[in-house]
């Protein structure tokens, strides 16, 4: 889930730097943060935006030779993370930035499987070309609600989860962490909790047997289960 935002691939010293965007998911309000040259730091922390004011604008610095940006829309957590712009004229001074910075961090492909039934624990995996040194944020969204962090600074590429009987349809993203970079969140597709069917007992002439998830044995054959009758005062009736 990402917004849509568009920003200039290259500026002059002194321009101003426009990024617009929507508010696709009717937040709140927007946070920007940028990072420079080679300091991989988010600057700033955040310039709050309100949600009527779906931009932003930045004077380019002369001590800058590059700059992006991070915009998060709040309480969606919809990011997106903006190429590096070109400043042109600008250069670096050589602050605390790193001198051998490490490659941007990919973004993560989820996978997940299609559909689980409650109580079945099932693996969310990711691949990515960060390496082995990389940690992981790990968020769950369930029946399409906002997204909830699960796992923070998590070391490897898979993570094991129980489905709840609450859940409807559930889905992760997973972010990369290393050296105070964070890549862009990585979307797996909506999982479907499937319906498990109700316990019961069935009369098969004189004798009582068990329902397995619909199934019933039969002259030692397994048949489906179709059409359930219920007696009411007295009376049996199609449920």
């Amino acid at each position: 889930m990402a917004l849509n935002v568009t920003y200039p691939s290259s500026v002059n010293v002194g321009a101003i730097i426009n990024l617009k965007w929507s508010n696709t998911f009717n937040d709140d309000f927007f946070n920007v943060s940028r990072q420079i040259n080679n300091n991989y730091t988010w600057q700033g922390t955040s310039y709050p935006i309100d949600s009527n004011l779906t931009r932003f604008g930045d004077t380019a610095d002369a001590s800058w030779e590059r700059v992006r940006y991070r915009i998060v829309g709040m309480p969606s957590g919809a990011e997106s993370i903006t190429d590096w712009i070109t400043v042109v004229g600008g250069e670096d001074p050589g602050g605390p930035g790193d001198p051998d910075p490490d490659p941007i961090l990919s973004t993560p492909t989820v996978l997940v499987p299609q559909s689980f039934t409650p109580g079945v624990s099932f693996q969310i995996n990711w691949t990515d070309l960060n390496g082995t040194t990389a940690e992981y944020d790990i968020e769950e969204s369930v029946n399409g609600g906002t997204y909830q962090r699960i796992a923070s600074n998590w070391p490897s590429k898979s993570y094991s989860r129980t489905a709840s009987s609450a859940w409807n349809v559930v889905k992760y993203r997973v972010r990369a962490i290393k050296n105070m970079q964070t890549s862009a969140w990585g979307y797996s597709a909506d999982i479907i909790v499937e319906t498990t069917f109700p316990k019961m007992s069935v009369k098969v002439g004189s004798e009582v047997r068990n329902a397995v998830d619909g199934w019933v044995m039969v002259n030692g054959s397994l048949r489906k289960i179709t059409d359930m009758w219920v007696m009411v005062n007295g009376t049996l009736k199609k449920s």
